[in-house]
């Protein structure tokens, strides 16, 4: 099924009649996110002439946005418009799905054949309730929830479960989708393209429908081959140092009170006091509304904007252990279009763990 499964009438009216490098290349840039001319070229392996032509009939019908690279002003960037389309394009990219979408697909995940997945992570508080069709991906998260793990477990857990690199998967879990949105830069940064997730999470689907299952589906192994990973999407302790000297903005998304004494089950041992020097702090949860939804794109911009995050910086955000910092890196790379976002995974429990690492002291009216 894919992006294209969710593309807005609006969208596919106006790809209708646009040649096939325009098609091809709009597909590509759904999957992907935003690229580079050349790296569509690399992505697509059309011509450069034909791959121009594409993306010139795209900037005429309005289907994609452009803007410079950040590390190379003279090279363009090329993104899905978000101004097309309902609610799905009212973000950067369209990797929010409805509950509404999960009924009218329940039959579909079901299918031991089927080219789409709905998935629920596992979490430590979960019963055996599930929503209907749902697989679960139990071994992806490594035990401690630190780090990520290891490629060839990633390849067999994720073939196990029926999947293969061309599912679209669909994720979801039970506490404000924490977990689902870790497990989605996980599948990110070994290259599975097709990830989405179920806006709101359980609680949403259980409010809105309410049926619930402790039923599996039936599902047969496939084969998953995990080629190389996206190191875009993943920040280490040197690139956490050497953006302290350059303009890359540096995001502790922590609950105020984490950032003084770590909570029960995140205690890592290290410093209980401090944060990386020039963090922003945005806590992680001011990303919802009231129902546990996303905010949506207007109010998730200003929210950034406000703290001092700017869009045309590399960014890169960090929490206790990496799993709240994937969820605010999916909103700023996913949901804001941000161009250069990096989960550092290492986070507080190895940062505050070094010696000789600069350490800056919480303000006392903080929290």
């Amino acid at each position: 099924m894919g992006p294209l499964g969710r593309r807005s009438e609006a969208v596919r009216e106006r790809l209708e009649d646009l040649p096939p490098s325009s098609k091809f290349v709009y597909t590509i840039l759904e999957y992907n996110g935003r690229l580079s001319q050349q790296e569509i070229i690399e992505e697509t392996m059309l011509a450069p002439r034909t791959t121009r032509y594409g993306l010139t009939k795209l900037e005429e019908a309005d289907l994609v946005d452009s803007r410079p690279a950040v590390h190379d002003a003279r090279q363009t960037c090329y993104a899905p418009s978000s101004t097309v389309g309902g609610r799905g394009t009212e973000y950067a990219s369209d990797v929010l799905v409805g509950v509404d979408w999960v009924a009218d697909n329940t039959e579909a995940f079901r299918g031991d054949d089927s080219d789409v997945r709905l998935v629920q992570i596992p979490t430590e508080s979960d019963g055996s309730e599930r929503i209907p069709g749902s697989i679960r991906l139990d071994q992806v998260v490594p035990e401690d929830r630190r780090g990520v793990p290891d490629r060839a477990h990633v390849a067999a857990t994720l073939g196990e479960s029926g999947i293969t690199p061309n599912t679209s998967l669909v994720l979801y879990s039970t506490d404000q989708n924490r977990m689902a949105a870790y497990v989605y830069w996980i599948l990110r940064y070994f290259g599975h393209r097709d990830l989405s997730l179920l806006d709101g999470g359980f609680a949403a689907w259980a409010a809105a429908h309410g049926s619930v299952t402790t039923d599996a589906p039936s599902v047969s192994a496939k084969e998953y081959d995990i080629n190389g990973t996206i190191e875009q999407v993943r920040a280490y302790r040197d690139d956490v140092v050497r953006a302290l000297t350059q303009d890359t903005t540096i995001l502790d998304v922590r609950d105020p009170a984490d950032r003084r004494s770590e909570p029960a089950g995140e205690s890592d041992g290290a410093q209980p006091d401090g944060r990386i020097p020039g963090s922003i702090t945005v806590p992680w949860f001011e990303v919802f509304g009231d129902d546990d939804r996303f905010r949506g794109r207007a109010e998730l911009a200003q929210l950034f904007e406000e703290r001092g995050a700017d869009p045309d910086e590399p960014a890169i955000v960090y929490c206790s252990i990496g799993e709240r910092s994937a969820l605010v890196w999916f909103v700023l790379q996913e949901l804001l279009g941000y161009s250069a976002v990096k989960n550092y995974d290492g986070s507080w429990t190895e940062w505050g763990n070094l010696v000789d690492v600069p350490i800056e002291q919480e303000p006392e009216s903080t929290g």
